[in-house]
């Protein structure tokens, strides 16, 4: 029989900035893992940012948080912000992955309009506010108004970037106006740019309302005219505007075209006619002229759910720095990689106006109690603080008042532990009819530790034992005739705090590990006492 089981290691105290990351790898090594940590799954960097302080203080850095962005380029999309038609109203952010921070999706925006989103930062139109724009930064909750009197004379926000810069033009609509000139205003110095110089215009023409799409250091978007469409160019770095042709063939104002970044880093366009999309880049010729050229032509039809021609496709959006564009049905929204010729669906919702991609990377905050309530996992002040507090009144062995007859009564916090455990691969042990049975009908039972249990608190250390020899005969021989077949097992364990208030409801896991192959014969006794 085993004397005890040795339960849970519990860090206390505060580390300093010499602790080791790991008692068995350099640091050097661990950051390597870590940077390859997916950036699409925010709970993994979480998770390991509750282990301990200097796993905290590493991810939440910002050199760490710099290099890993450099490591995986392009940012994951957490979900995407959406424009209905008009007249419709509805919430205006979809998360795409299930721990998508909690600032996004619990965000209204209320009577704010998106104008343009890109590099993790978002821009809005504020309604309440006559021309008045919002630079926010979802990741962080932080915002920047812009009402000063630059913006007081704009009406449409064109571009952000890090750092963020605002392109404006003068009109939305443009109309009547013949000439048109833009200005941009930087982050780091808060003043306004020079405006470019005046392009001459065609009478009537408008911005398109469809994202634009910053390629290189050009910032395109369609500009619509009674005539047809043609694309405004503005360069970033000389301050000037310029004119694209379209395709010829294609229209700008039906629905069924979007801006795109090419598969070279060139600037393309993704045009559907009925259920064929046509593909097209501008590339140079010998001769140094820039053309457009049709590369491919993809059906629809083959890997989107379309079984009634009856059936309208329209494009509403482009992911930039991927070949990868959105799609809107009356049956959703469809995300399509281009390269891949695959679609997902990512909303049951269909029609939609325009689609803007949220993407960004993740990083843990400093504080330890944000971290859940930032993932949205936790209610109230987090999950973090709730198993923090149950970690502390276990260490301080804190008491509470119980109602009983006739009077309260005073019992250990501790009382309350209780311990899971399961066979994860019961299926595949040899067993009898009998023991299959006993072991479908207890696995996965929880049951209190008391009074089996002893704890000690040590030097940066906290120790739950649970004392087997106190176990009653029929669980202890039960589990001496598996103790041959553990080498086979395996074990699932953890521990949480019974629930005895509605608050307190569902019980949630303190911790949990999974013992996998234990070889009983080659465990030696512990020793106690010196002995």
């Amino acid at each position: 029989m085993p004397k005890a089981c040795h339960w849970i290691s519990v860090p206390s105290g505060v580390a300093d900035d010499s602790t080791p990351l790991s008692p068995d790898l350099p640091d050097e090594l661990v950051h390597e893992i870590l940077f390859r940590l997916p950036p699409d799954e925010p709970a993994c960097l979480a998770g390991l940012s509750i282990l301990s302080q200097p796993w905290r203080r590493l991810l939440s850095d910002p050199a760490f948080h710099r290099r890993y962005r450099e490591f995986h380029g392009k940012p994951p999309m957490f979900g995407f912000f959406y424009e209905l038609r008009k007249g419709d109203t509805a919430d205006r952010f979809v998360p795409t992955t299930g721990s998508c921070p909690r600032p996004i999706p619990d965000h209204i925006l209320g009577d704010f309009r998106v104008c343009d989103c890109r590099h993790g930062r978002v821009i809005l139109d504020d309604s309440q506010v006559p021309s008045g724009f919002v630079v926010w930064d979802p990741m962080r909750g932080l915002r920047r108004l812009l009402t000063d009197s630059f913006y007081n004379e704009c009406s449409s926000i064109l571009r952000c970037s890090v750092p963020w810069t605002v392109v404006t033009t003068p009109h939305a609509t443009m109309a009547p106006s013949v000439s048109s000139s833009l200005a941009s205003k930087a982050s780091e110095t808060g003043e306004r740019g020079t405006p470019t110089s005046e392009l001459q215009l065609v009478e009537d023409c408008f911005l398109d309302g469809m994202p634009n799409v910053l390629v290189g250091d050009g910032l395109h978007i369609i500009l619509l005219t009674y005539q047809g469409c043609r694309i405004l160019k503005y360069d970033l770095g000389r301050h000037c505007l310029s004119m694209i042709d379209l395709p010829v063939g294609v229209a700008g104002y039906d629905r069924g075209t979007t801006l795109m970044a090419a598969e070279d880093g060139g600037l393309g366009i993704a045009h559907l006619d009925k259920f064929m999309l046509h593909l097209w880049s501008r590339d140079s010729g010998l001769d140094g002229v820039a053309a457009w050229t049709q590369h491919r032509v993809l059906d629809l039809k083959s890997f989107l759910p379309i079984e009634n021609p009856a059936i309208k496709v329209e494009v509403i959006g482009s992911m930039e720095g991927a070949a990868i564009i959105f799609a809107t049905t009356a049956l959703g929204v469809y995300i399509i990689d281009l390269k891949m010729v695959r679609s997902k669906k990512l909303w049951d919702r269909g029609n939609l106006r325009y689609l803007f991609p949220f993407m960004s990377f993740y990083s843990p905050p400093a504080k330890p109690e944000e971290i859940f309530n930032k993932l949205g996992l936790g209610t109230d002040m987090g999950l973090l603080c709730d198993l923090l507090v149950c970690i502390k009144r276990l260490v301080d062995d804190d008491v509470e008042k119980i109602k009983s007859f006739p009077m309260e009564t005073t019992i250990p916090f501790r009382e309350r532990l209780k311990i899971l455990g399961r066979v994860a691969n019961l299926e595949d042990l040899p067993l009898s009819a009998a023991e299959r049975k006993l072991m479908h009908a207890y696995n996965e039972k929880r049951v209190l530790s008391r009074p089996q249990h002893h704890f000690f608190l040590g030097d940066n250390y906290y120790e739950v034992d649970i004392d087997m020899h106190r176990f009653g005969y029929i669980s202890r021989k039960g589990f001496e005739t598996f103790l041959d077949r553990l080498k086979i097992c395996m074990l699932d364990v953890g521990l949480t705090i019974q629930g005895n208030k509605p608050e307190e409801l569902p019980e949630q896991v303190l911790c949990c590990v999974r013992l996998n192959g234990i070889d009983y014969a080659k465990y030696q006794p512990l020793m106690t006492n010196g002995a």
